[in-house]
Order: structure tokens, then sequence, then C-alpha cells
């Protein structure tokens, strides 16, 4: 036997060779069921991309909001802090001279807490701890509740040894 050779259009040749073996209906059917195979997974492509598309377009919008509350956490942040400090700034102004002296010591350290705050508030996972903790030292530095002396900071130019925060004498 010998070999056969045919040259051009393969679809073509294949199409002439299953006509004359009268293979014609099932070529076709098989040519069809693999165009629309074809063509399914096309459309399956195409729907997982927009799929896709859109949970990208989701994640994107999700971290522009983190971003956002993110950027609000830290303002909130600073303005606390600020006011903490502005809020020391005008009591110390209204205390006697005597009191705003000691009280210098409290300022450069509003200021270093403000300082940190401002630092912590930067970092993502700990803006919301900053901003709780920030406002609790800056209250702890500031407090000095109303007939209370500070450690070594009294009026009575002794020992220190006014009333403490237990409320009795040392």
């Amino acid at each position: 036997r010998p070999d056969a050779l045919v040259l051009g259009d393969c679809d073509a040749a294949a199409a002439s060779l299953a006509a004359m073996l009268g293979w014609e209906v099932e070529l076709q059917v098989l040519v069809d069921a693999q165009t629309a195979a074809k063509q399914k997974g096309q459309a399956q492509a195409q729907a997982q991309a927009k799929q896709e598309g859109r949970a990208q377009a989701q994640v994107q919008v999700q971290a522009q909001a983190q971003e956002q509350a993110q950027e609000q956490v830290q303002v909130q942040t600073q303005a606390q802090v600020q006011a903490q400090v502005r809020a020391q700034a005008q009591a110390r102004e209204q205390e006697p001279e005597g009191q705003a002296a000691g009280n210098q010591d409290e300022t450069v350290q509003a200021q270093e807490l403000e300082g940190q705050a401002q630092a912590k508030a930067q970092e993502p996972e700990g803006q919301a701890h900053a901003l709780v903790q920030a406002k609790q030292e800056v209250q702890a530095q500031a407090a000095v509740p109303e007939g209370q002396v500070k450690d070594g900071g009294g009026e009575d130019g002794g020992d220190g040894g006014g009333e403490r925060e237990g409320g009795g004498k040392a």
C-alpha cells in the first residue's frame, strides 16, 4: 500500500476524506461538539474574569476604606493629644507662679507623649490602641485633682509632705 499525501487546508482535506468514506454527518457532529465546547469554555473564562475583576475591585474599595479609616484615626489621635496639651498649658497659665515652675517637666513629658502618640498612630495595627493609650497617658500626667499636691512641688516649701493621693499626711 502506498502512502497518501494531501497538500492544502487540513479542514478541507478532512472533510473531503470523510465525504469519500461516508462519514460527513459524524464529522459534522464532532466539529459542532468541539465548537460548542470551545465557546462554552470561552464564556466561562469571561465570566470568571468578570468575577475576578469584581473581587479585585471590592478589595481595592476595602483597601481605600481602610486607608481612610487609618487617616481618620491618625487625625483624631493628633487632635485629641493636641487638645490635651493645650488644656494642660491653659491650666498651667492659670496656676500661681510657684506651681507653674514645677510643671515644666510635665510640659516636656506631654510633648514627648504627643510625639509618641503620633508615632504610634502611624502604625496601621496600633492606631486605635495608640489613641486610647495616648489619651490615658496624657490624662495621667495631667491629672492633679484639687486638694492634692504632687511630690516635691508643694507651696509649703517643706519636704513635699503635703496631702498625697491617699488623702492623708505622709
